[in-house]
């Protein structure tokens, strides 16, 4: 009798444990199946890239498969795996962090920067709109959400700043000028994935629920989170150096460093309230400046990107909510119009006193400008922490946006393919 009353109460937990191996599994296929020869192959044609490349593909696995669909990623399953969701997220902050290096960092040109300058003022702007709208909405069905529009600011800020790097499915052409703009392009992306990353902590660490479910913002407790994170940093820094400079000609001991700073970096942050994003962030900062086998680490993580950018699509699937207000969708609306029509012309009133050497009147410049993948991560971040239907509903804004642009970019992509070919 006692080994059936076992039995039956362990059996939630090896269905859960099921659930756990099953979407880990899933993961892994569909990483595998965007990077096969048949995957590549089918990347000619602009829709099927957008849909690998983007990411949407997991999006939606991560929908069918998640609690509002087969419910095969349930809630329970999802609690299961936050630690595993915790590093990929450090992973990501990580690889980010690892491109903040000084060399590279003042070889950025100054048009670079002005443009960054002015995309960000932008994305502060879009998103205080944006939160005084959606603030205006949910605080009435929860008034003692009051605080939680800092982090609505927040996550919206890190979404609507910067663009996708990646420039190939737009089919810029050839020549000197479309190349140039191409590394400008993806220069940019980086200073503003750095910028976006590092904001992620107000995202988690400023805003904090009572166990009564009140919503309260706390500057001196993210301070503190902060400042731990970028003392962590340091430390990891500096034993790294030593650490990989002893294990430079043995790859798999690297592995083990890579992973293991990883996950200590997830760890700590989670523990003391802050987004292992911006944490990790912190940490590849201060691993790329000092001294170290810093390729082979740089290797070893873009090894894992299609895995760990396969899980966090996936989860943002399971985890959204589509919007169930008017005004909700008018303002997806509204920053999808700011990536087809501002932001082209930001790009290109930055950069106007270079256009001698860029192509500002090519596809490059007058093409949607796409929303970054680090947009879907640190949206995640906001919905694995907070947890309410709220951010359920801010991941799905994030998601339809992110969709919705590159759906664009995809048309404008094939009209350009299709101007060329009737041209020839």
């Amino acid at each position: 009798m006692i080994v059936a009353e076992q039995s039956l109460s362990d059996a939630p937990q090896l269905d859960v444990a099921l659930r756990v191996f099953i979407a880990i599994a899933a993961i892994y296929a569909l990483a595998s199946l965007t990077q096969s020869g048949l995957a590549q192959r089918m990347r000619r044609v602009p829709a099927i890239a957008m849909l690998i490349s983007g990411g949407w593909l997991a999006v939606l696995t991560g929908m069918i498969a998640g609690p509002r669909a087969l419910n095969l990623l349930s809630e329970s399953t999802l609690l299961a795996a936050s630690p595993l969701v915790v590093v990929a997220l450090s992973w990501v902050g990580l690889i980010v962090g690892l491109q903040a290096r000084v060399v590279i960092i003042k070889a950025v040109p100054a048009e670079v920067w002005k443009w960054v300058a002015v995309d960000a003022a932008l994305a502060v702007a879009l998103a205080s709109l944006a939160a005084w709208i959606l603030g205006g909405i949910w605080l009435i069905e929860s008034p003692s959400q009051g605080s939680w529009v800092v982090m609505i600011w927040a996550t919206l800020t890190c979404a609507s700043i910067g663009w996708s790097p990646e420039t190939r499915s737009l089919r810029p052409g050839l020549g000197a000028k479309a190349h140039r703009l191409g590394v400008l392009i993806q220069a940019g992306a980086g200073l503003c994935g750095l910028f976006s990353a590092e904001l992620s902590a107000v995202c988690v660490g400023l805003v904090h629920r009572s166990a009564e479910g009140i919503a309260s913002a706390s500057i001196p407790d993210m301070t503190i989170a902060i400042l731990l994170a970028a003392a962590l940093a340091c430390v990891l820094a500096l034993g790294t150096r030593v650490v990989l400079g002893q294990s430079i000609s043995d790859g798999s001991s690297i592995s083990v460093i890579v992973l293991a700073t990883v996950a200590i970096t997830g760890g700590v942050a989670a523990s003391v309230g802050l987004s292992p994003i911006a944490a990790a962030a912190l940490a590849g900062a201060a691993i790329a400046n000092v001294r170290g086998p810093l390729r082979i680490t740089e290797r070893i993580l873009n090894r894992a990107e299609p895995v760990v950018a396969t899980m966090m699509f996936m989860l943002a699937g399971a985890l959204m909510r589509l919007p169930d207000h008017p005004i909700l969708w008018a303002v997806a609306a509204l920053l999808v119009a700011s990536r087809v029509v501002l932001k082209p012309t930001v790009m290109r009133s930055s950069l106007w006193h270079e256009r001698a050497s860029l192509a500002l009147d090519g596809p490059l410049a007058r093409a949607t400008i796409r929303q970054a993948p680090l947009a879907i991560a640190v949206a995640v971040t906001a919905a694995v922490f907070e947890g309410s239907r709220f951010s359920g509903e801010l991941l799905g804004l994030v998601v339809i946006t992110g969709l919705a642009s590159s759906l664009i970019g995809a048309v404008q992509s094939a009209q350009q393919s299709s101007a060329i070919e009737v041209h020839e």
